[in-house]
């Protein structure tokens, strides 16, 4: 089995930015539509695609650990974590 080490920042301004095995994958998208967690009206799940992409289908795949910061990481931090092995 190959592991690959993925993290996925979202930050205040509801964008995200993906790393993927430490190294920036993809630009930064917005998901404004998603809820606020400030606020808290927004749902947390991990390992779901649910209604924003209307099938609701599960992550086909295996979830080893996940870890929820209550701040945005810098690159360097993402960098760092996929070296770490989390």
């Amino acid at each position: 089995v190959t592991w690959n080490h993925v993290t996925v920042i979202f930050d205040r301004s509801a964008n995200i930015s993906v790393y993927y095995n430490g190294v920036f994958n993809s630009v930064s998208v917005s998901f404004a539509g998603v809820g606020s967690f400030a606020s808290g009206t927004g749902t947390f799940e991990v390992g779901n695609k649910g209604a924003a992409w209307n099938d609701g289908a599960p992550f086909n795949g295996e979830i080893k650990q996940v870890r929820v910061f209550n701040r945005a990481l810098t690159s360097i931090e993402a960098s760092i974590l996929a070296q770490e092995g989390i």
